[in-house]
């Protein structure tokens, strides 16, 4: 967290320093159990879950999906998810494609309508290789 400078110094007014924490709460009141606490605190180390802390709560925890995790690995509902690309199966909610295996995905409908020829799945099964698109 940092701070922040409130309100204005006139020679005769005051000035107030309010300490803003990571989960931006402004002061210890509204931080509740979030007080002092850094991001790191509520890192529970499991790159498929998402972390953030609530002031009546403190630190939680939720499957995630969608980061990269492990060797080419994707979260899948917090579970980290690898060795699926390359088995020529789409693995739903893991890869949209592998190797031949597009499934509807073609030219158009990934780069836009009016466009076709050869459309290719990624290496990492993690996109599609438009480079055989054309207009």
């Amino acid at each position: 967290g940092g701070y922040a400078l409130g309100g204005l110094y006139s020679g005769t007014g005051s000035a107030t320093v309010v300490r803003v924490l990571p989960w931006g709460h402004s002061g210890c009141v509204t931080a509740g159990a979030c007080a002092g606490k850094k991001a790191a605190d509520c890192d529970d180390g499991k790159p498929c879950t998402v972390d953030w802390c609530e002031a009546d709560k403190g630190c939680l925890h939720a499957p995630g999906s969608g980061a990269l995790c492990g060797d080419g690995g994707v979260c899948v509902t917090g579970a980290c998810k690898t060795g699926l690309c390359g088995n020529g199966e789409i693995d739903p909610g893991v890869e949209p494609c592998d190797g031949a295996a597009l499934g509807e995905a073609t030219c158009a409908s990934v780069v836009g309508v009016g466009w076709q020829g050869k459309l290719a799945c990624a290496e990492d099964c993690h996109g599609y290789v438009t480079t055989g698109c054309v207009k």
